[in-house]
């Protein structure tokens, strides 16, 4: 190209850049005029009519390789043709997966050529800032803009175009480049959940459209009952629940993670299980959702109550050791228990079946309520039991608690802590027939008497005087015996000994007085003095060892009424 001509060129093409200023549309319209291409419209609402639409970028350039951001947006009509050589820039628009969908050659609009003549002389010169307008095809996932300086080989800079898109599709949703089809799907992470239990939720957003979505947002109400946990991105205002999900590509699917605290007591206080139902939608909010029936979904969760009852301790209240055969006697057993939650409170029932060995006996099974015990509280019940012998010796009882739920649809997720069991020894105590100075009706006894008291114990058969076992009262073992107090033998911590050394084995008479059974009893003698008896402690009782059929070592009990006469 002759010098002349191409100074021409470059003053005709510099000259047009500068006389359209910096405003977009002057700019625009010259560059439209000098190709012969439609101009795009800055007002979208002038040109509902039209198909063609433009993304128009301004930028204020500080220097050769610096520029900002003056405005974005996007216009109906077709851009203009191109400047053609030669080049200083090379503009890159790329898309929401960060191709580059469009490239073309652009003048760096810091070239100004001034006239030093009236005969068109000037020359060219590079000004320190310049605004510039850069005009394109429209699509609805471009996302940014890259300038860079062919001549020096650097970028101007990158400039995001989203934000222009949004504007334009909030302004006009119904338009086609803003229409598409998204949808939502739920899940939780359990069914059933537990009451005092997270339940999670996912929400699936997913753009089954062939446009872009370029603003979503996520609405989830959470049922009664269910509490947002700390964490979620999401905002909350009461049960709602509000997401901005902001872009989404074209068959891009992104989760929404909520996770929610269900109640400890919404199963306790509905007095079944309960089903919750959380609804969650998608709308768009810069276009038009070209199918609603996608746009909510709807997740429904059993809810049951699960708590770790625990017995703490269970024992007996009385301090037995030894009981006579024959009679019954109360224990008492306390229980403490508690919950471990997570549901709270919960209905529950202390259950303690009594159990004896063989030989003696142990009743009832109880059940206690313990209603609406909460997660971390103590609770003591009492359960009443009796007792008995039936054979002589050392024999076991055990009281097995346990803790269960009461309600059939509540559950204890940890069984190993729901029993315990408690136990103790007894001696049965073989009850005897006494009788004190054997034929005497009034048994008296002289206190202040250097002498001893006769006593027999006697052989008896099984009902004889109602007892319920029978006695060979020539196994005694005489040196175990004492002779005193009911409470002080009983205890062994008193009462005189065999004065002799030696029991007397003889045809005794009963406790009529007058007859003789013709079986051999056992007489004993005992120092009145040694006894420990007072006026205040009758009756008068005797305690011992009798040898069993296989030299078993029995303790035998039996008292007799006495009249003291003084001293």
């Amino acid at each position: 190209m002759p010098a002349k001509q191409a100074r021409g060129w470059r003053r005709h093409r510099v000259v047009r850049l500068a006389a359209a200023g910096l405003a977009v549309s002057a700019l625009v319209a010259s560059q439209a005029a000098a190709h012969h291409s439609a101009s795009p419209s800055p007002d979208p609402a002038a040109s509902l009519r039209r198909n063609d639409k433009s993304t128009v970028v301004g930028l204020h350039f500080q220097g050769q390789n610096d520029a900002r951001l003056d405005s974005a947006k996007v216009v109906f009509g077709a851009p203009p043709g191109r400047v053609g050589a030669p080049p200083q820039l090379r503009v890159e628009v790329s898309n929401d997966r960060s191709a580059v969908v469009q490239s073309f050659p652009a003048w760096h609009p810091t070239w100004v050529f001034v006239e030093s003549d009236a005969n068109g002389g000037g020359h060219l010169q590079i000004a320190d800032q310049a605004a510039g307008t850069f005009a394109f095809p429209f699509a609805p996932d471009q996302r940014s803009l890259r300038v860079v300086n062919l001549e020096t080989g650097r970028d101007v800079g990158v400039y995001e175009l989203g934000p222009a898109v949004l504007q334009f599709c909030r302004q006009l949703p119904a338009d086609t480049d803003c229409k598409t089809d998204v949808a939502v799907s739920k899940s939780d992470d359990r069914d059933p959940a537990v009451a005092g239990e997270s339940l999670t939720y996912t929400l699936s957003v997913t753009n089954n459209g062939s446009k872009p979505a370029q603003a979503l947002r996520l609405i989830d109400t959470l049922p009664a009952g269910l509490q947002l946990q700390p964490g979620s991105a999401c905002s909350l205002s009461g049960a709602t629940v509000s997401c901005d999900l902001g872009y989404l590509r074209v068959g891009e699917t992104r989760d929404v993670v909520l996770s929610a605290r269900v109640a400890a007591d919404l199963v306790h206080q509905a007095g079944r299980p309960v089903t919750v139902s959380n609804e969650g939608r998608v709308e768009n909010q810069a276009g038009t959702d070209t199918n609603t029936g996608n746009d909510i979904a709807r997740e429904d969760t059993r809810v049951v109550a699960r708590a770790d009852l625990e017995v703490l301790a269970t024992r007996p209240r009385e301090s037995l050791t030894q009981v006579l055969i024959g009679k019954t006697y109360p224990v008492t057993i306390d229980t403490a228990v508690t919950s471990h939650g997570p549901s709270s409170p919960m209905d529950a029932a202390v259950r303690t079946a009594a159990a004896a060995s063989a030989g003696a006996q142990a009743s009832p099974t109880t059940n206690a309520p313990v209603p609406a015990l909460s997660k971390g509280e103590r609770r003591d019940v009492s359960s009443s039991f009796t007792i008995s012998c039936e054979q002589p010796g050392t024999h076991s009882f055990s009281f097995t608690t346990e803790i269960l739920p009461t309600r059939p649809d509540d559950a204890d997720p940890n069984a190993s802590n729901n029993r315990r069991v408690s136990s103790f020894d007894v001696d049965c105590v073989i009850p005897v027939a006494l009788n004190v100075k054997p034929g005497s009706l009034e048994n008296p006894i002289n206190l202040g008497s250097s002498g001893v008291t006769p006593t027999a114990v006697l052989t008896t058969g099984v009902g004889q005087y109602g007892l319920p076992l029978p006695v060979d009262a020539t196994r005694i073992d005489p040196l175990s015996v004492r002779f005193g107090p009911a409470a002080a033998v009983w205890e062994e911590r008193g009462g005189a000994p065999e004065a002799h050394g030696r029991g007397h084995p003889e045809d005794s008479y009963e406790l009529d007085e007058r007859t003789r059974d013709r079986d051999a009893d056992m007489v004993l003698h005992f120092s009145t003095q040694e006894t420990g008896l007072t006026p205040d402690s009758p009756p008068a009782c005797v305690k011992g060892i009798l040898l069993g059929p296989n030299s078993e070592r029995w303790r035998f009990f039996g008292c007799d009424t006495v009249r003291y006469v003084p001293r």
